[in-house]
This record gives structure tokens, C-alpha cells and sequence, in this order.
């Protein structure tokens, strides 16, 4: 599945392999109904959580290759990173890739999975709870990457701790298909409507 060559622009957070361009898998799944409603929380609150989770994602892609100052991490950053740091050390399985993007045409979506392992996939959670979609999310990375791999997801915690989830319910995959399948159709309803328009006589 995911063997075909990949890129990703950052901007935009948009996957292409060639020139097709395909789905984010989180907005693939969003727009399909699975995700969770984050409508009552204060938008102050979700951009903070969304900066301190670029933060430290990146911290950890360095720590992971060597290169990190931990001096220059901030207080409200270094105890997430601390807590990737002993989730490592307790969990020293083989790292295949981290932060790689994966995807293909036949699923429509690309994804870059935090942690590929020998025998796993793990996503980092810097958020104060897990929902239940991340079954899914780690679902659709593992059909992107290919081969049978353990789902985890390991929340970690501003205090340094951390906690592992791992996902073993094989319907999760079911409901990714479907939600692929919701993808296909939308893709395809507006490529039609688009294909009507550019038929459309001009004013």
C-alpha cells in the first residue's frame, strides 16, 4: 500500500503522489464523522494545545535524531518530551521511520504516522484526553504503511508521565473502509459537478 513515492508540502498540509493529490487522512476521516466535537472548547485553548503539539512533536523528531537542545525547550514543552524520552527507554523497539509521510491512490489518503516500528505504530497525544477516532487514525496509517502492525498511542502528560492505549478491535478497519469509501464518493461527486459546470455556457 504504501510503497508508492509520496511528498508532502507542508503548507496547506496537502499529499501527492505524481500529480493526484490525496486526502489528509484526519480530514478524511473528520469529514467523514469521525472525529470528535471540539465546538465548546474556547478557540484560545485549542490554538495553545495546537502550538505546545507542533512544539513538542517536533522536539521529539529531534530528540529522536540526536540533534535536540534540551536547553532551549520551554517549560510548557519539556515535560512532554521528557515523558517521549522514557516511553522509548521503557519500549526500545526498532524505529523503521518517524514523521515519514505514507499514502496511496488506491486508499485516496496520505498520512505521516509519528513513530513507525519494527512491530508498531505509535502516535504521540499531547491532548488532555484520547477519543475514540485515534483507533481509526492508527487504522488508516497502518493500511498506508503496510504490513500487520500493533496500534499505540501514548498520551503524554505536561507532568512527564505518560500512558499507553493500544488498539486490537479489528472492526476499526471496517470503519475505516467505509469512511475511505465516503471519501471515493465525495471525490467523485465533485469531480462531476465541476465536469457540469466547465460545460455550463459563459455569460
Amino acid at each position: 500500500m504504501g510503497n508508492e513515492k509520496i511528498s508532502f508540502v507542508e503548507e496547506g498540509h496537502r499529499y501527492f503522489i505524481g500529480d493526484v493529490e490525496l486526502t489528509p487522512l484526519t480530514r478524511l476521516l473528520r469529514e467523514s464523522g469521525i472525529g470528535a466535537d471540539l465546538s465548546k472548547i474556547p478557540p484560545p485553548v485549542l490554538e495553545r494545545k495546537r502550538l505546545i503539539g507542533i512544539s513538542v512533536h517536533k522536539a521529539v523528531w529531534m530528540m529522536i535524531r540526536g540533534t535536540l537542545d534540551w536547553g532551549s525547550l520551554g517549560e510548557d514543552v519539556v515535560g512532554y518530551v521528557n515523558a517521549a524520552r522514557d516511553y522509548l527507554e521503557a519500549d526500545p523497539e526498532q524505529i523503521v521511520s518517524f514523521e515519514q509521510p505514507y499514502g496511496s491512490i488506491e486508499l485516496g489518503y496520505g498520512c505521516t504516522p509519528d513513530l513507525v516500528r519494527r512491530d508498531s505504530i505509535v502516535e504521540w497525544k499531547t491532548s488532555s484526553r484520547i477519543y475514540p477516532e485515534v483507533a481509526i487514525q492508527l487504522a488508516g496509517q497502518v493500511r498506508a504503511v503496510g504490513g500487520v502492525r500493533n496500534r499505540i498511542a501514548v498520551q503524554l502528560l505536561p507532568d512527564g508521565r505518560f500512558k499507553r492505549y493500544s488498539y486490537e478491535d479489528v472492526a476499526d478497519f471496517d470503519i475505516l473502509e467505509a469512511a475511505v469509501e465516503i471519501n471515493r464518493w465525495k471525490m467523485k461527486r465533485a469531480t462531476s459537478t465541476l465536469a457540469r459546470r466547465a460545460k455550463l455556457p459563459q455569460p
